[in-house]
């Protein structure tokens, strides 16, 4: 008997079809994507190539990247043990009555017993103090290398000086002049990053500087005959100051090798002491803060 219907296999035909054309698709896209793989690869020298500029231009910006974060964290640590100073000593002011009424500097014995006797009255108690040297040593600040910007030694150590170290690392080294030029005044070498290099002026030692009877000293320049030009007649502040301020140097004025600060007031003499690499470097301080507590344009690389 013949059968009149026959079962119809379309659908299952249509999908084979499908899934055929899918799979065919699948390998033409992978074979797509491979070619355009192989098209985008870089070569070993275009790879080479690349990273030699990458380098060249490091090696030109990441010295000037170093040099600029060394300035602003030098300049953030002057500011920060300025004003730790200024604060410590205004306290000491309210204990202990007005600066000109401090009696320090009357102290029987020489200048190592004067200093002593300022530091453990007037400041030290008011510090965040993790070690004391009486009389100095590299206990407490590093001045066997500490250098002018010159190269020179700063100041001729002697048994008469002492230092102290903050409790943030900071190394200071005080000494008292109780002559009549200063009658009297206390210097303070900062170090703000303590026993770590440079230990050189203007770029991690800076010159603080205390009076509580400023005497009149003067300001000039070097002449074209090489002689102290005088400019102007001027006095300390009271108190803590930033060595140089009140003297009426403009900002170009400590950046100028030719800048001398006098020895007394009103005589042809002086020392230099501008913030420039021909010079001793005892002004950068004062350069800093009349930038704005910026490094100013010219100043000492670091």
């Amino acid at each position: 008997m013949t059968k009149l219907f026959q079962p119809c296999h379309c659908e299952r035909s249509v999908a084979i079809v499908k899934l055929s054309n899918r799979t065919d698709n699948a390998i033409t896209t992978q074979t797509s994507f491979a070619r355009n793989d192989k098209r985008r690869a870089f070569t070993l020298a275009e790879v080479l190539i690349t990273l030699a500029i990458i380098g060249v231009v490091a090696a030109m910006t990441i010295p000037t990247l170093i040099a600029n974060y060394q300035q602003k964290q030098t300049v953030v640590k002057f500011q920060k043990v300025y004003s730790v100073f200024k604060n410590a000593l205004e306290l000491s002011r309210v204990d202990n009555g007005d600066y000109q009424t401090w009696t320090w500097n009357h102290v029987d014995g020489d200048s190592s017993e004067r200093i002593e006797y300022f530091l453990n009255t007037y400041l030290l108690p008011y510090l965040k103090v993790s070690k004391t040297c009486f009389p100095i040593s590299e206990e407490c600040f590093p001045y066997l290398d500490a250098q002018t910007l010159q190269g020179s030694q700063i100041h001729s150590i002697t048994m008469k000086d002492a230092g102290f170290m903050l409790s943030d690392g900071t190394t200071v080294w005080s000494w008292s002049n109780n002559s009549s030029l200063f009658n009297p005044h206390v210097r303070f070498y900062v170090d703000t990053n303590g026993f770590k290099k440079p230990n050189v002026l203007g770029k991690d030692i800076f010159l603080l500087f205390f009076t509580s009877n400023p005497a009149e000293i003067s300001s000039g320049k070097k002449d074209e005959n090489g002689e102290f030009a005088l400019k102007n007649t001027f006095s300390y502040p009271l108190g803590l100051s930033i060595y140089g301020e009140g003297s009426g140097l403009t900002l170009e004025e400590c950046l100028d090798e030719n800048t001398m600060l006098g020895e007394e007031a009103g005589v042809n003499t002086g020392s230099y002491m501008a913030c420039n690499i021909n010079s001793r470097g005892e002004l950068c301080g004062l350069s800093i803060k009349l930038n704005n507590w910026k490094i100013p344009e010219g100043y000492p690389k670091f």
